[in-house]
């Protein structure tokens, strides 16, 4: 369930709108909405199908690079994640998805799927998480 509350600060002859939202019993003064955060899905799925991979490890990190370096995990990855379906990720239209979870122990705020459809029903889904502090990381590659 989400609650939002609007305060106005007035600074000079200029208002300021700032939105509390409540979500999962946590307050955060969010400056980003669901249109931002599917904006940043836009900009990581643009990234993919571009194949800059040191531009997404160095905005969102990876969960799953472990022991190698991020930008080299996520393009392993991303390629491993190709190779198992059939199409070309370049033509397909990503479909950019957000959701908020629903409460949880996790501290897991938000979910981003950048979904790249391709042929037979096969696919490539990049999800990417936003934790309460408002950081937002890319958490999985994976096939479909």
């Amino acid at each position: 369930m989400a609650l939002v509350s609007w305060s106005a600060i007035r600074n000079g002859d200029v208002i300021y709108c700032i939105a509390v939202t409540l979500i999962n019993s946590y307050a955060l003064e969010s400056f980003m909405n669901i249109d931002e955060l599917n904006e940043i899905g836009v900009q990581v799925a643009e990234w993919f199908q571009n194949e800059n991979f040191e531009s997404i490890a160095l905005e969102y990190g990876y969960a799953l690079s472990f022991d190698r370096k991020p930008s080299d995990a996520v393009k392993e990855d991303f390629e491993l994640a190709c190779n198992e379906v059939q199409g070309d990720i370049k033509n397909s239209k990503a479909s950019v998805s957000t959701k908020y979870f629903e409460n949880n122990e996790s501290s897991m705020l938000a979910l981003i799927e950048c979904d790249f459809q391709l042929n037979y029903s096969t696919g490539v889904l990049v999800e990417l998480i936003m934790k309460v502090n408002g950081n937002v990381y890319l958490e999985q590659i994976s096939s479909y």
